[in-house]
């Protein structure tokens, strides 16, 4: 299943470029439990939209851009008054071992955690509810969003570029 999204959202990129890029990161911030094949599909858009700084820069910026305007929209979502917490979990069917263990990072770490998590495949956005239950200032959530996402993304960019001066090579 992973394997036809993934082409699915390769064909996206190919065909609509930026915007089909911004539109699939924007979707993975909001989502927690990724369903999306980000990694792989952001190297895929490096070797097809890539190939100069340009082309890296937009690539950069589109996805930087699109996942912490879909974390800040699920920050926001989960910060209104109308969520009942217990039901949110059940809903994203987020297992309690997880909930758990989220809570516990944001509540040793604080809002450094939600940087380094952002950073790191797997468990990116896992800490955008933990953050939004808490009394976090609203305004401090983007800063470090989007400094994880930053370093995530340029990981991204540098593996992708990586991978194209490799293909060239061959």
């Amino acid at each position: 299943m992973l394997g036809s999204i993934a082409s699915v959202a390769a064909g996206f990129v190919e065909t609509y470029g930026l915007i089909a890029l911004f539109a699939i990161f924007a979707l993975e911030g909001a989502l927690v439990g990724k369903v999306i094949p980000t990694r792989t599909l952001f190297i895929t858009a490096v070797l097809l939209l890539g190939g100069s700084l340009v082309g890296y820069l937009s690539l950069f910026v589109t996805a930087v851009i699109g996942a912490t305007i879909g974390q800040c929209i699920l920050f926001i979502l989960i910060r209104s008054p109308y969520i009942d917490e217990n039901r949110l979990f059940r809903r994203l069917r987020l297992k309690d071992e997880w909930v758990e263990k989220t809570n516990g990072w944001f509540e040793e770490w604080g809002l450094p955690a939600l940087l380094v998590t952002n950073t790191l495949p797997g468990v990116r956005g896992y800490l955008i509810i933990p953050v939004a239950l808490s009394r976090t200032p609203t305004y401090k959530f983007p800063v470090f969003s989007i400094a994880g996402t930053v370093l995530y993304i340029g990981a991204l960019v540098a593996i992708g570029s990586g991978a194209e001066t490799a293909i060239d090579a061959i």
